[in-house]
């Protein structure tokens, strides 16, 4: 059997210099990295090694014109984009013309099922493979959805499961287990024409809660089982690994801006000084110290410092507690419907800004009952210590993602391919019970 990889496509570097661009567009901020694989450093592998990338500048300014990742105003969304990029520029001293870009509005989702295909000889050849994998491109098309992502969880062969790299094998008929991540067509070129007009190249459009996973999870959890839940300002992302594949994604449309706007409206105060209660105040867990403890609150359009009201904390924590509950619980709900309720063998892991408040992560573990922890971007060297945080997890991702191979899908080839009875994961449930 050949030991070359499938016929891939990874991230491009921008001008041809091994420089790779990343550009994250968040519900509110928008970050550019611009790094390059580090020399002698190993390549991502199925056993879990990566290439560390080495940061070269960074960017990142408020997401004006932007709303749970989605272009609401074409001018201002451009003016921020421009901003942040020139900033990661000038650090990085590169002029850069093109970018991979972040993807986290449009509806996106996964689908999992199985494609089938009789061989027309005997021994599995890489156009064999390309063309059920080019099936799950066919099947978001249909549904007038774009795909970001077709991955194959595994492959059987005249009935031989749990097979990682079919090629060279003798057989009739080859099966895939697959998975595919596709959004809404118009969010896509929504967005691609925005970063255009920034005389900008899109290489390619990634999943949110598929790179914030790369970033943060170690090969360990990869392997054994984990879920990453990313917590944005507008929305929260699910995302299960199992055996270094992504198996499963969900969101919500709930995220730190929707625990800011409730305590706003809840102490009659501005939005930017709700930020900052939750910020510097905030907390997902009651104390007996609450109750004792008081906390300033300026009223909307109150000047005077010297005149506030003072509230116990215990308030403040009323408010933050049940939006994060919901939050959580309706990803629990969201997972066991689809059966992942027993969530990952090696836990859960936090990404992303909303998840720094304080006692989010011992809530999460009470709400999912499982072990929980806060994760941070690793594989990259030269961050500042402004973004070392969780909320730069996607674009470090974005940056990995770069140098992990995909898949090439051949758009012209067409392949059969079985929907599953029952519906959502129904021929891959077996699958997923046996292996998860």
């Amino acid at each position: 059997m050949s030991n070359t990889p499938f016929h891939m496509q990874g991230g491009a570097s921008s001008s041809g210099r091994h420089i790779v661009t990343a550009l994250d567009i968040g519900s509110t901020k928008i970050t550019c990295f611009i790094g390059k694989p580090m020399s002698g450093r190993t390549r991502w592998t199925e056993d879990g090694q990566r290439v560390q990338m080495r940061i070269m500048g960074v960017g990142y300014q408020p997401a004006s014109g932007v709303r749970a990742g989605a272009i609401v105003d074409m001018e201002a969304a451009e003016g921020a984009i421009r901003a942040a990029v020139d900033q990661a520029e000038r650090m990085a001293r590169v002029t850069i013309d093109s970018v991979v870009a972040s993807l986290s509005c449009g509806r996106i989702g996964g689908e999992s099922f199985e494609v089938e295909s009789s061989l027309a000889g005997d021994q599995v050849t890489d156009k064999d493979v390309q063309s059920l994998l080019n099936a799950g491109y066919e099947y978001a098309q249909m549904k007038g959805r774009s795909s970001l992502h077709v991955l194959p969880m595994d492959f059987s062969l005249d009935g031989n499961r749990a097979i990682e790299d079919p090629r060279g094998l003798y057989g009739k008929t080859l099966r895939a287990n697959i998975h595919v991540v596709s959004t809404d067509s118009g969010a896509i070129r929504n967005l691609k024409a925005c970063i255009e007009r920034c005389h900008l190249v899109v290489e390619k459009f990634v999943a949110v809660p598929y790179v914030s996973g790369l970033s943060v999870l170690q090969p360990d959890e990869l392997r054994l089982g984990v879920i990453n839940l990313d917590m944005g300002g507008e929305r929260t992302n699910a995302s299960v690994f199992h055996r270094g594949k992504l198996v499963f994604l969900t969101s919500v449309a709930l995220g730190g801006h929707h625990i800011t706007t409730d305590i706003a409206r809840g102490l009659s105060t501005s939005i930017a000084h709700a930020e900052r209660l939750k910020t510097f105040h905030g907390s997902a867990l009651v104390s007996s110290q609450d109750e004792r403890e008081l906390i300033a609150v300026p009223a909307i359009g109150d000047n005077d410092e010297t005149e506030v009201n003072r509230i116990p904390k215990s308030m403040l924590t009323g408010i933050i507690q049940p939006r994060l509950e919901e939050t959580f619980e309706m990803i629990r709900d969201r997972l066991e419907e689809n059966g992942f309720g027993s969530g990952g063998d090696s836990g859960i892991v936090l990404s992303g800004g909303a998840c720094q408040l304080t006692g989010a992560r011992e809530l999460a573990s009470r709400i999912f009952s499982q072990q929980v922890r806060k994760g941070q971007p690793q594989y990259v060297s030269g961050l500042p210590e402004a973004a070392r945080g969780p909320a730069f997890s996607a674009c470090a991702g974005l940056l990995l993602h770069s140098q992990v191979p995909e898949f090439h899908f051949d758009q012209k080839q067409f392949s059969r391919f079985h929907r599953a009875r029952g519906g959502y994961l129904a021929r891959v449930g077996s699958w997923l019970r046996e292996n998860f």
